[in-house]
């Protein structure tokens, strides 16, 4: 669990995110995830393996050089986690979620600059009953992941939306978790944003789940796919844990048309670190 969140940034301004001690911030995942999206015919006809000067490449542009340090803290009892960064009317907003040692919370900050960031509290709180009753860790979805553009959120059906991650059971990610959806008017509104639906959209005992995803569904990322590389509109990106290994952590795939219903695509992981111990995320 990472305590604080610092600045890193390369020598273009509209490259500028936040990052966690951890690994750099989502928008990364976001884009690397957006280029994978071409990829999707041969990833399931065949086991696809990237060549090492690519995946240098990859890095070359998307590295973080110049690091200027924290810019939201944690505390001894709280600790925050998964800064996601947009723009939005002139300023630079985060969304992010604290843990206090019962449960997740997700909670928003504004910053003129990138570097001096205000919190202006929770907007999506554990239920207090429910699937997701102590639980309540979400991420921003459908962020425009194209490279040197702003990082604006784009709308459906006139909302914004956020995936998260739910459950019904106190302390630190105690599983079953489960994937929800909440959607907002303005993200820049220091309101609770709205869950869809009473049930999550994918869960760990669907009766479709996969053999890496019965025990535990972690983060998600959802992408809009204006190509349809995979026949839907929607794509979404989520780490999930197999009951037998509770140490790996895989990555799988889901896709829908309009935000609200999911379907499982394919049979196996998109990503998988296999027998070595680690998590995807």
């Amino acid at each position: 669990m990472r305590a604080h969140f610092f600045i890193a940034a390369d020598v273009l301004p509209t490259r500028v995110w936040a990052r966690g001690r951890g690994g750099d911030c989502p928008r990364i995942f976001f884009m690397l995830l957006a280029a994978m999206l071409a990829l999707i015919p041969s990833v399931f006809a065949a086991e696809t393996t990237v060549d090492a000067r690519s995946m240098q490449q990859i890095y070359e542009q998307v590295k973080t050089p110049f690091k200027y340090g924290i810019v939201l803290r944690g505390t001894a009892a709280e600790k925050v986690d998964c800064p996601n960064v947009f723009r939005h009317h002139r300023k630079w907003w985060m969304v992010y979620i604290a843990f206090g040692g019962r449960g997740y919370e997700t909670r928003l900050a504004v910053s003129d600059d990138l570097l001096k960031w205000q919190s202006l509290g929770a907007v999506l709180q554990p239920a207090g009953a429910g699937w997701d009753a102590e639980q309540a860790a979400g991420g921003l979805a459908l962020v425009d992941v194209r490279w040197n553009h702003p990082a604006t959120l784009l709308k459906q059906d006139g909302k914004y939306w956020m995936s998260y991650l739910g459950g019904a059971k106190t302390g630190y990610e105690t599983p079953p978790l489960s994937i929800g959806l909440a959607a907002a008017v303005d993200p820049t509104s220091p309101r609770a944003w709205a869950r869809v639906g009473r049930e999550p959209v994918l869960g760990p005992l669907d009766s479709d789940a996969r053999w890496f995803e019965h025990d535990t569904l972690f983060k998600s990322h959802i992408l809009l796919d204006p190509s349809r590389s995979t026949g839907h509109r929607f794509v979404m990106f989520y780490n999930a844990r197999e009951a037998t290994n509770v140490w790996t952590e895989r990555i799988g795939m889901a896709v829908s048309d309009d935000m609200r219903h999911w379907k499982r695509f394919g049979r196996e992981p998109v990503i998988d670190n296999g027998a070595m111990f680690g998590i995807l995320c």
